[in-house]
């Protein structure tokens, strides 16, 4: 596992996000849906890939290469889902066999479930990330207006055959 080196202004503005999205202690809770939490997550790319989004931040082609079932974005599993990032799909094993992925915060919530695999934003200035299952996420959406204030790479982790 390495520690990701990320440009201080791309700390800065999740810091910033962080600092306007997260409810203080004295908000009352609510689902946890509803709620705008801090929780950590998995990307799996490729090596290149990995390399591109730690030194520009993440970017959203057209078309995506992989995966729409949820709408497009950027997809992250779970925290206790590495296994859905660690897919041959996501994280491509380079010539040696060796499969990377980034462990990642992300700013999530407020969830919707999405359904609809065209959706390329919030179904409504209520929501601000999308999920598989908003209860039970294994999989989350974050739409390309706010994928670089709402996701900091933290670690690369890098597994060998």
């Amino acid at each position: 596992m390495y520690r990701a080196l990320i440009p201080p202004l791309r700390k800065s503005m999740f810091e910033l996000a962080r600092k306007h999205q997260l409810p203080s202690d004295d908000q009352i809770e609510t689902r946890d849906c509803d709620k705008c939490k801090e929780e950590y997550a998995w990307h799996g790319a490729s090596k290149d890939a990995i390399k591109l989004i730690l030194e520009n931040g993440f970017v959203l082609k057209r078309t995506p290469k992989v995966g729409h079932a949820y709408g497009h974005g950027i997809y992250l599993s779970a925290g206790h889902r590495p296994d859905i990032s660690l897919n041959n799909r996501y994280s491509e094993p380079d010539q040696l066999g060796r499969k990377y992925i980034l462990l990642c915060r992300v700013l999530v919530g407020p969830i919707e479930t999405v359904t609809d695999r065209s959706q390329v934003q919030p179904s409504s200035p209520y929501y601000a990330t999308g999920a598989n299952d908003c209860s039970q996420p294994s999989v989350h959406v974050v739409w390309s207006s706010d994928m670089n204030h709402r996701i900091l790479p933290e670690y690369v982790v890098c597994l060998a055959p």
